[in-house]
């Protein structure tokens, strides 16, 4: 109980000390990565099990370490770390936007990039199976060649070339990606087209960045941004954002696709749905779906920040917040589902119906 009281203070202190000095904008973004390398170090260190909640303090920055906001991680096999954002550099080491980092939190530098690196903010990164990595962001080129808004690179961070999207590729901002065990990829957004081809928010691209023209939504498809992805065993797509309709058909901000791209209809909203933005989306072993936001409701009944579904889309009314429950969002990636079926949640919020808990907490698999 020590450990994990000192633990929550060193990170409060820590978020305190950057949360305030950032503007405004960035805050969201400080939070969730906060979360995310405290996840990391729960999950993927040994020595944290022992003692739940506790920080590692053998991971440690040197020097300043990176320079600004970082939007997205990912894990190695071998435990190093991919970090992706609005930064440009490591201690003073020019690192644009990208960076890979060792166990023990100091920069790796076998993996670097060439010249100019990555030209604006890097928002998704997931690793393959092979090694190589998938990139995704605002940006329209590495080291000056043409990448618009994805790219994959190789394991040492320079460019693969054999990812070689169609003429413009996408034409605004990639969220996330979704590789899929054929090697396809899915893509999520901002996005309208891809190289004059009407896909909206959604795509799925061939292993060589190619666009996959088997995907293909119904209609008009999504009516706005999408935030979040999650395939099912089944190969079904649960995808999460700010939108309301899929082709006219009312979907507010949380809806399940088929492999193809169409509309699964057996999973229906009751009523209104969700009645504010999905950020993340996490599927537990039973099925159920979670699903985290700026939302206060659902049909009508209060589900602050976080909401259990069962698989058709209804209400899991067995998820029941204790009182308010949270004070403000959950954000992108902020839902983990523990091997012993507690849920890690990390945002913007700082109490839990009244308890303080400043932008991470645990919950039991009921919510309480």
């Amino acid at each position: 109980m020590l450990s994990l009281m000192f633990g929550v203070w060193v990170c409060r202190c820590a978020a305190q000390l950057f949360y305030l000095k950032a503007p405004l904008l960035h805050r969201a973004m400080i939070l969730k990565t906060l979360f995310l390398i405290i996840t990391i170090l729960l999950i993927s260190t040994p020595s944290a099990h022992g003692q739940s909640g506790s920080l590692d303090l053998t991971f440690a920055q040197t020097g300043i370490g990176l320079s600004n906001n970082v939007f997205t991680l990912a894990i190695q096999p071998d435990g190093k770390i991919l970090a992706g954002g609005a930064f440009l550099s490591y201690n003073g080491t020019s690192r644009q936007r990208l960076a890979r980092l060792n166990t023990d939190g100091t920069l790796d530098n076998t993996f670097a990039q060439t010249g100019s690196g990555i030209n604006a903010g890097v928002r998704a990164v997931l690793l393959q199976s092979d090694g190589k990595i998938l990139v995704g962001g605002d940006f329209t080129a590495y080291n000056g060649i043409t990448c618009n808004y994805v790219t994959r690179l190789n394991a040492d961070g320079t460019l693969d070339a054999s990812f070689t999207p169609t003429g413009t590729g996408v034409n605004s901002t990639v969220y996330d990606f979704s590789v899929l065990n054929d090697g396809r990829i899915l893509l999520i957004g901002s996005f309208t087209s891809y190289n004059g081809t009407n896909r909206s928010r959604i795509l799925r691209l061939n292993a060589d960045g190619t666009l996959d023209a088997t995907f293909n939504q119904t209609g008009t498809g999504i009516n706005n941004d999408i935030y979040s992805i999650s395939v099912q065993p089944d190969g079904k797509i649960l995808i999460g954002g700010n939108f309301t309709d899929y082709n006219g058909i009312q979907r507010n901000n949380i809806a399940r696709l088929n492999a193809d791209g169409t509309l699964d209809n057996s999973f229906s909203q009751t009523g209104t749905g969700l009645n504010n933005q999905v950020f993340t989306i996490a599927i537990q072993q039973d099925g159920k779906i979670l699903a985290g936001g700026s939302f206060s409701g659902y049909n009508g009944t209060a589900q602050n920040s976080i909401v259990r579904l069962n698989s058709d889309g209804t209400l899991d009314q067995t998820f029941s917040q204790t009182g308010i429950g949270l004070n403000n969002p959950v954000r992108r990636r902020g839902i983990i589902v523990l091997k012993d079926g507690k849920i890690l949640i990390g945002g913007d919020f700082t109490a839990y119906n009244g308890i303080t808990q400043n932008s991470l907490a645990r919950l039991n698999s009921n919510a309480n």
